[in-house]
């Protein structure tokens, strides 16, 4: 399936195999309770498992942890036999492996780990600002596309369960880059957050 996405006045992006179709159904009339749904989702689940996908490139695999959200929201994001990136609000630094040429660290951060993709969802639930929505099928799934206002200079387009609110898919352009992260939410505790926060060369810290 292919998706053209206008990005409320970035480029236009287009690419094949993102798994998203506009379908071309009546707009939604709940869409703020999406949005808060969305949030809630966000909130509750630090681990995001995450293929990011670009035109013309390789899809490329990878995870990221959330130890904390707010203002000052951390997270790490690795990427399947490449790099780690230590994510902050607005900042993201390699700290292991060798950078891949052309990945968009910056923006993978913002749509693959949730500390990061809450902030404009949280925003506009909590200014009850308009959010555009469409009805659409991502990730092999029906859904509805949330097209938030400018946050920050992100322009993002999230897929939504449209009965859940789960967060499906993530869409943002910058620079005329443009970017797709199919989400998968997850929990995590336990001894499998101990070895995922090792293996993530973090220490131990409470999540907030």
């Amino acid at each position: 399936m292919s998706v053209v996405v206008a990005l409320a006045g970035c480029a236009v992006v287009t690419a094949a195999g993102w798994g998203v179709e506009m379908v071309g159904l009546p707009q939604p009339t709940r869409a703020d309770r999406l949005v808060a749904s969305a949030e809630g989702w966000l909130r509750d689940y630090p681990l995001t498992r995450v293929t990011f996908r670009r035109a013309g490139a390789p899809a490329i695999d990878g995870i990221c942890l959330r130890t904390s959200v707010g203002s000052f929201a951390r997270s790490r994001l690795a990427v399947t036999d490449g790099p780690l990136f230590r994510v902050s609000t607005g900042h993201v630094r390699r700290v292991r492996g060798r950078a891949l040429p052309g990945f968009p660290a910056l923006l993978a951060s913002r749509i693959g780990c949730t500390a990061t993709l809450l902030q404009p969802v949280l925003a506009a639930a909590v200014a009850r600002v308009h959010v555009e929505a469409d009805q659409a099928v991502a990730a092999g799934e029906p859904a509805t596309a949330l097209h938030f206002p400018p946050y920050k200079g992100q322009r993002l387009v999230l897929y939504v369960s449209p009965q859940s609110g789960r967060p499906l898919l993530a869409v943002e352009s910058l620079k005329g880059v443009g970017l797709a992260a199919t989400l998968q939410l997850k929990q995590v505790g336990g001894a499998a957050l101990a070895r995922l926060r090792s293996e993530l060369g973090m220490r131990r810290e409470p999540q907030r």
